[in-house]
């Protein structure tokens, strides 16, 4: 199988499981959603663009890059919950989260992900908090599949063993 950044269609029978970004608390009677990381998300940058290594104060970030992606825009859903980030801040477009972690650690400005994600990077050094300051942004990552697909023994497996992995079952 080829690995494609789209949205599977569970529905249709050609796949059998997905992890998704949804808005917290989703839910579908035809889909079955599990949740697999919580709710916190932070900004993260490459150490090395902490001005003496220490997180920037949150009404100065706009004067940093922005690593801002098609598929989640951190920047405006931060700025929602915020009002003290300023509009204006520099951006640089990604196709998806994934390229704006890997610009991220590549030390090309800043991006906001689930913590949940970036935790072991931050432990490691290889990325550091932007900011102290925590978003709640009412978002989740499911593992999510048709009650269909759930019947058979090996999908119900994988999506147990997810579910085992998760922070959320620590």
């Amino acid at each position: 199988r080829r690995l494609e950044n789209s949205v599977a269609d569970l529905q249709d029978g050609g796949c059998d499981l997905a992890i998704r970004g949804l808005p917290r608390g989703a839910s579908s009677e035809v889909l079955a959603a599990q949740p697999l990381l919580g709710e916190n998300f932070v900004a993260v940058c490459a150490p090395q663009l902490l001005p003496a290594g220490r997180p920037i104060p949150l009404r100065k970030l706009h004067h940093y890059d922005w690593l801002e992606s098609e598929d989640f825009s951190p920047w405006a859903r931060c700025r929602e919950v915020c009002s003290e980030l300023s509009c204006d801040a520099p951006m640089l477009f990604v196709p998806d989260c994934v390229l704006a972690l890997e610009a991220a650690r590549a030390g090309q400005g800043i991006t906001i992900c689930n913590e949940d994600l970036v935790r072991a990077d931050i432990e490691r050094g290889v990325l550091a908090y932007a900011t102290e300051q925590r978003f709640w942004l009412d978002a989740c990552v499911y593992a999510v599949c048709s009650p269909h697909a759930r019947q058979r023994s090996e999908v119900e497996a994988v999506r147990a063993w997810f579910i085992e992995q998760s922070p959320l079952a620590q």
